[in-house]
């Protein structure tokens, strides 16, 4: 306003603590004095300057040009709720040949590497636990290898196309071996009902399934105790099929996770039934079975956060991962866009 400002100089007027200009009054107004203008204006008075801004490195702040000072623009504060960047996957951990896949799973779909490793690590982790146990220094023989492999991964982030990469040769081994049962399976049932056929009945093949998908505990359970199988995946890019499916939910979800801790933790499966079904009770031992789930935060919240989950013993036992997203960071070339994922 470019004027000069001016205020009363109340310490010379024995005011009480927090005293102004109004108290001076009222106690004149007590002792019988009417205060007029002419009597404020008579007041000692102090002229008050204008303060200079400062800014961080203790100099004056700038001058706008028309005689005012203003402050500098801070430096922005940081959002609520932005998180840290996610810490580096362990890639160097991995033997050379599966570090290079990870690397071209991640580079041909531009998927965070954690996300491809985790896959990577699944398919192993598969492959291995039928053959392999891990030390256990309370017992020789071992326990078994099998993992518990969960991740996170935005919308966009290439979920399935990291899983079905990691997957292809034990997706293509299973789809091979389910065509020669559902051939042997038409021959059964021909030979099951050709009357000409008098001799035993013939047995009917197993069905080699062992990578589930969307299942109940208790159909993955009976595929073990019946024989079918011993060596187990559940695998899935949509994580919501497990934890939001039949197993996991009211009395069903406490029974199953009991079973699913003694497969990590033994190898070992087992169902009892009454005796007018005692065909499907059974003790099978040396059994694996091994987890690769994938999902979107929003859809894994609610489990990560479980009491019941943590307390049972069940999460604990999983290999987490959450990779920061490259969602809105994927460059594409001439280059990147003529690469053949099944060329490499």
């Amino acid at each position: 306003l470019d004027c000069e400002v001016w205020a009363v100089d109340i310490e010379t007027l024995g005011l009480p603590a927090k005293g102004d200009l109004t108290d001076w009054i009222e106690m004149r107004g007590m002792d019988g004095d009417e205060t007029t203008f002419d009597d404020v204006m008579a007041l000692p008075r102090t002229k008050l300057e204008p303060a200079q801004p400062q800014i961080e490195d203790g100099q004056p702040a700038t001058d706008a040009g028309d005689g005012m000072a203003f402050d500098p623009w801070p430096e922005p504060e940081p959002l609520g709720g932005v998180e840290p960047p996610a810490p580096v996957y362990p890639i160097a951990a991995f033997p050379a040949v599966a570090r290079e896949a990870i690397q071209a799973i991640a580079g041909h779909v531009q998927a965070p590497i954690g996300l491809a490793g985790q896959c990577v690590l699944g398919t192993l982790a598969y492959i291995a636990q039928i053959h392999v146990n891990a030390p256990d220094r309370h017992k020789p023989e071992g326990m078994p290898c099998s993992l518990f492999i969960l991740s996170e991964g935005a919308s966009g982030d290439r979920k399935s196309a990291c899983h079905d990469l990691a997957d292809k040769v034990i997706k293509q081994r299973e789809r091979l071996m389910q065509e020669e049962y559902n051939d042997d399976l038409k021959a059964y049932f021909a030979a099951s009902h050709d009357p000409k056929d008098k001799q035993d009945k013939p047995q009917p093949p197993r069905n080699p399934r062992a990578i589930f998908t969307d299942a109940t505990i208790e159909s993955i359970v009976s595929a073990f105790v019946s024989g079918d199988i011993k060596n187990g995946a559940w695998i899935s890019d949509e994580g919501g099929h497990f934890f939001g499916g039949a197993t996991m939910k009211g009395d069903t979800m406490k029974n199953a996770l009991g079973v699913l801790v003694k497969f990590f933790d033994k190898g070992v499966a087992d169902r009892s039934r009454s005796k007018s079904n005692e065909n499907g009770s059974g003790t099978v031992y040396d059994v694996r079975l091994m987890f690769n789930l994938l999902g979107q935060r929003e859809v894994l919240q609610e489990a990560l956060t479980s009491p019941v989950l943590r307390g049972q013993g069940f999460l604990p036992r999983f290999i987490f991962a959450a990779s920061q997203s490259l969602a809105g960071d994927r460059p594409e070339s001439r280059e990147t866009l003529s690469r053949k994922t099944y060329a490499d």
